[in-house]
């Protein structure tokens, strides 16, 4: 069964982490039992972002959002589980649709539209601000947030502009963003970083051992833990623009080593 994260949240015990960043606990309903998880927020007067975290052998680590709803007016908006975005978006500026199962994105020219995309594309930089953050308190699995999910055609969505947006003013972004850890612990630029790319995401260890041997520059490349989701991280990138993975000159697959 899918479950119902509650609107009620509170912050723990350590708090504001800076002006916009919060760590908070949000309960969740889940077959009928109810589960405090973590999460962390950022947020400004009118919007926030948060992403779910998990604890590993005393590290937090960034979690995959799977069936959480990505847009909340207060409450969730029905269906947008599976919207197109890394993160869960909560904004009472937005105007949703009459079934309040989304918010109309460039659909039009009105008020309503103008306001939500405004909405939406501070999102996306809220969003690089927690990614920035993640990857300074050397927390794992940071390419969870900037993996993309597949955009799917939706009534109130128009996908080129949605497509434009994330591109511009979330990717592109990140991949000027120190995002990526390395086996120092020391965060690294995507675009100056190298990342395995492999056609099987679980082979990317693999070559992630050939880079390392081979270019003798370690410190550019991933956690050899990570450099799986961060090789699924471009292909999302890739797809979403509509480009082979490899011109993005921080993805590197076996033909770039010959």
């Amino acid at each position: 069964h899918k479950f119902t994260p509650c609107v009620c949240a509170f912050h723990l015990g350590f708090g504001l982490v800076s002006n916009q960043l919060w760590e908070v606990e949000i309960a969740e309903i889940i077959n009928g039992n109810v589960a405090n998880k973590p999460y962390i927020k950022v947020a400004n007067d009118q919007i926030s972002v948060a992403v779910p975290l998990s604890i590993n052998d005393h590290n937090w680590v960034c979690s995959p959002l799977s069936e959480i709803p990505r847009l909340f007016l207060g409450f969730p908006l029905v269906g947008t589980d599976s919207f197109s975005f890394p993160g869960v978006i909560n904004s009472f500026q937005f105007t949703p649709t009459e079934h309040r199962d989304g918010v109309p994105l460039a659909r039009g020219t009105d008020p309503a539209n103008l306001n939500n995309e405004t909405v939406l594309a501070d999102a996306c930089f809220l969003l690089v601000e927690l990614i920035k953050h993640a990857a300074e308190s050397g927390w794992h699995n940071v390419y969870e947030l900037a993996y993309i999910p597949e955009i799917r055609e939706r009534d109130w969505l128009n996908v080129d502009w949605f497509r434009e947006t994330l591109t511009d003013k979330l990717i592109e972004i990140v991949r000027q963003t120190e995002a990526v850890i390395n086996e120092c612990g020391l965060p690294r630029k995507p675009e100056e970083a190298s990342l395995p790319l492999a056609e099987i995401d679980a082979k990317a260890p693999m070559l992630w051992d050939l880079l390392n041997a081979w270019k003798e520059n370690g410190q550019n490349l991933p956690r050899r833990r990570e450099s799986a989701g961060w090789c699924r991280a471009i292909k999302s990138w890739a797809r979403l623009t509509g480009c082979c993975a490899s011109t993005f000159n921080e993805g590197w697959d076996g033909p770039k080593l010959n």
